[in-house]
């Protein structure tokens, strides 16, 4: 009894903690982008600073990496491909299985940074 006891105790502090983590990395997430500095945000969340500073971390760098678009130009010559692929599927559906089979020795080219 004692030991099912202990459990919903450990249990009940492992969420709260998960709790004050996800509330402190969006609060912080939400300060940082008006220009709040990282260690301001974290001397706010003791308790949950070691994780929430891995955390920001990583957004930041995701949210600083690079957007990537496809050009125009390589849009409409996919849509020019998908619609004689769908159209010769459908007269050929054997011809589909081969094509398939061999995507993975196709390059993706057209993509820039916006």
């Amino acid at each position: 009894m004692c030991s099912d006891d202990y459990q919903s105790r450990v249990i009940g502090a492992d969420r709260e903690m998960e709790t004050e983590l996800s509330r402190a990395l969006d609060e912080c997430l939400y300060r940082i982008s008006n220009g709040e500095a990282i260690e301001a945000c974290l001397g706010k969340y003791p308790r949950v600073s070691e994780q929430l500073e891995s955390l920001l971390r990583t957004a930041l760098s995701i949210s600083a990496a690079p957007k990537l678009s496809a050009s125009d130009e390589f849009r409409k010559a996919s849509k020019v491909r998908l619609m004689a692929r769908l159209s010769d599927s459908a007269s050929d559906p054997g011809a589909e299985i081969a094509r398939i089979s061999r995507v993975g020795d196709t390059e993706i080219r057209g993509l820039e940074e916006d």
